[in-house]
């Protein structure tokens, strides 16, 4: 069974078990440099699979906002949502210029799940609270809403000079 009380198919089971071990060797290289990570993103997993999903895709590099989403997270049903396309694995990127164009509001940033997995993903928002996706349908939203003062400091790390 998974975290959500689901069976999980031999298949499913198969695809989780061929990459855990690549998540867990990111998760503890991100340790060696930031002592007390590995307790953190097993915190941040946790309440993930507890909502449902075979596994959750470790970032490349340490999760900056894994505080933030442990302590104020929130999950969002995808119930009204709009495509925006924009450059395919570049989410982060097409929502920060959504937002810069004044198309939405506020950016979305955390994790989304899709076919089993939750992976590090952004959005936006629109004012009526409709979800802007750039990139493909989701399943299920986890993170954080950035308005403001929030979205530019968000947005700086990806501004190219």
């Amino acid at each position: 069974m998974d975290n959500s009380g689901c069976d999980l198919s031999e298949e499913q089971r198969r695809q989780r078990d061929a990459v855990e071990p690549l998540y867990r060797q990111r998760v503890e290289d991100a340790d060696a440099l930031q002592p007390g990570y590995s307790l953190q993103w097993d915190k941040l997993r946790s309440i993930m699979l507890n909502r449902g999903g075979l596994t959750v895709v470790a970032p490349q590099v340490p999760e900056d906002l894994i505080d933030p989403l442990i302590k104020e997270g929130v999950f969002f049903e995808p119930a009204d949502w709009l495509f925006v396309e924009g450059q395919p694995s570049a989410c982060h990127r097409n929502s920060i210029a959504l937002w810069q164009c004044g198309q939405v509001i506020a950016i979305g940033s955390g994790y989304a799940l899709s076919d089993g997995f939750w992976r590090q993903h952004s959005w936006g928002w629109k004012e009526t609270g409709q979800i802007v996706e750039t990139t493909e349908g989701r399943d299920l939203y986890f993170g954080l809403r950035f308005e403001g003062s929030g979205a530019e400091a968000f947005a700086a790390p990806y501004q190219t000079s």
